[in-house]
C-alpha cells in the first residue's frame, strides 16, 4: 500500500499530493532542462519523435513543438511527458507503466497525471491494474483522491475490474459512502 499511495494516507496528503500535478502554476515556466528530460525519457524508452509522430500522424518537428510549449507553459515533467505520450495515441496501461518506471511515481502520482491528461476512471483503473497490480480497495482510494464521483469508481470497478454489484458495493462502503447513496450508484451501474 505504501508504493501505492506513498508515504501518508491522510486525505490532506493525498489532496495536497494531486495538487502538485493538477496546478501548473506551481512549476517554474520554461523549467529549465525539462524539454531535454522530456525527450531523452522518451527516447531512452522507445518513444522518440519520430515514433510517436509515426503513430499519431503527427511531423517529429510538431511533437518537439509540443514538447517546447507544455514545458514552456510550466507543466510538470511527468505531465508533460504523459500528455505528449496521450496525445501520440499511446495506451494508459503503456503510459502508467512508462511514469512509474521513468519517474518512480507511485499509484496516486501515476493516476493523477493520467486524469489530468484525460483518462476516465476506467482507463485508468486498467492501467494501475497493469502497473501496480492492486487491490480493488487500493484502486478505489486513489479514484475517490483524484475526485472521482462514486458512480465513476463503480463503473471501474465493474468495467475494469470485473467486480461484481456486492464486491462493488463493499468498496464504496469502505470508502466512506453512505449505504443510501451505495445502493444508488451500485443500482445505476449495475442495473440490479
Amino acid at each position: 500500500m505504501k508504493r501505492l499511495l506513498g508515504e501518508s494516507t491522510t486525505f490532506a496528503a493525498l489532496v495536497a499530493a494531486t495538487l502538485a500535478f493538477a496546478v501548473p502554476a506551481t512549476a517554474a515556466p520554461d523549467q529549465p532542462g525539462c524539454k531535454g528530460t522530456v525527450t531523452g525519457l522518451l527516447a531512452s524508452n522507445g518513444y522518440n519523435p519520430a515514433k510517436l509522430g509515426k503513430a499519431s500522424g503527427q511531423s517529429p518537428s510538431a511533437i518537439n513543438h509540443e514538447i517546447a510549449d507544455l514545458c514552456d507553459s510550466g507543466i510538470p515533467v511527468p505531465q508533460a511527458t504523459a500528455q505528449v505520450l496521450r496525445d501520440s495515441a499511446v495506451s494508459a496501461p503503456a503510459i502508467a507503466s512508462f511514469l512509474s518506471g521513468a519517474f518512480s511515481l507511485d499509484a496516486l502520482h501515476t493516476a493523477s497525471a493520467l486524469r489530468l491528461v484525460g483518462f476516465d476512471a476506467t482507463q485508468i483503473t486498467g492501467a494501475m491494474m497493469g502497473a501496480f497490480a492492486p487491490t480493488p480497495l487500493e484502486i478505489g482510494k486513489v479514484l475517490q483522491a483524484i475526485g472521482y464521483s462514486p458512480t465513476e469508481i463503480a463503473t471501474a470497478m465493474k468495467d475494469a475490474c470485473g467486480l461484481p454489484a456486492d464486491a462493488t458495493a463493499a468498496v464504496l462502503t469502505s470508502l466512506g459512502y453512505t449505504p443510501a447513496l451505495v445502493t444508488v450508484v451500485v443500482k445505476a451501474v449495475y442495473g440490479t
